[in-house]
């Protein structure tokens, strides 16, 4: 299993404060905006505090699996 990286989502949907944080906007800028407004981080958030985990399966042909 693979672990979420921290904004994956907002990288794959060219999220706006994604795209300022890459070009330098301050981190802190970023969270408060995202904290305040960003419906997907508060439904990660919601998830978190549920104790539920996003899961994603991998095909041989997504990645390769060496067992030994």
């Amino acid at each position: 299993m693979e672990e979420y990286e921290s904004r994956e989502f907002c990288r794959s949907i060219d999220c706006v404060m994604q795209i300022g944080l890459d070009r330098g906007v301050e981190e802190e800028v970023a969270k408060k905006y995202c904290h305040e407004f960003c419906s997907a981080y508060k439904f990660h958030q919601w998830l978190k505090d549920n104790d539920y985990r996003i899961i994603k399966t991998f095909k041989k042909s997504d990645k390769e699996v060496v067992e030994k």
